[in-house]
């Protein structure tokens, strides 16, 4: 099996994780955008306590100014109660949503630990292929070094022998011609 396979492979096996991370990113931030909307909230409550704070002093003196107060800071209380409670359901999604994460991040491990395993088995065995190789070019090495010592000159010693018989056949066969010319006259000359 090849890097490339086993990089499609990986990829594969990563995409419905990468998913997973990018609808927890998105989560996430949707989270961050109701705690500033809390904390919008938290500082218009206390800028609500500081003004409260302010009136107490009216409201001792005005009774039922502090009666009107106090209905509007129980309606205020049952808001923010009800806001705790959706915070809360919130907080229980926030919950199970990282729960499912872990257990993804665990199975992530897993594929990565079975990846490092196949990534040692693969350096082995290039190490075993290097090995090879080298055993491979020692012996190209010493075929190389046998043929420029011992064939190479053996070649050009044949070559040699067959030019020279060569050179020696071709003087015989002209002087064959030769001769064979000289027969033809001859046998002409006996005939007349």
């Amino acid at each position: 099996m090849d890097d490339n396979m086993i990089i499609k492979q990986l990829k594969v096996l990563l995409e419905p994780i990468n998913n997973n991370l990018n609808e927890m990113r998105t989560d996430i931030r949707e989270l961050k955008e109701d705690m500033k909307v809390v904390k919008g909230e938290v500082s218009e409550l206390k800028e609500d306590v500081k003004v409260l704070k302010g009136e107490v002093s009216e409201l001792k003196e005005d009774v039922s100014k502090l009666k009107e107060d106090v209905k509007v800071l129980q309606e205020e209380l049952g808001v923010i109660k009800e806001e705790m409670k959706k915070l809360q359901k919130e907080i229980n999604v926030l919950n199970k949503k990282f729960e499912f994460i872990q257990k993804e991040v665990n199975v992530l491990k897993e594929e990565v630990r079975v990846v490092r395993i196949q990534i040692y088995r693969l350096a082995e065995n290039v190490s075993k292929l290097e090995n090879e190789l080298l055993i491979t070019k020692e012996r190209v090495d010493v075929i190389q070094e046998m043929q420029t010592k011992k064939i190479i000159p053996g070649l050009e010693l044949i070559e040699q022998c067959y030019l020279d018989t060569f050179e020696r056949y071709k003087a015989s066969v002209e002087d064959y011609n030769v001769m064979k010319t000289d027969i033809s006259v001859l046998k002409m000359i006996v005939a007349e």
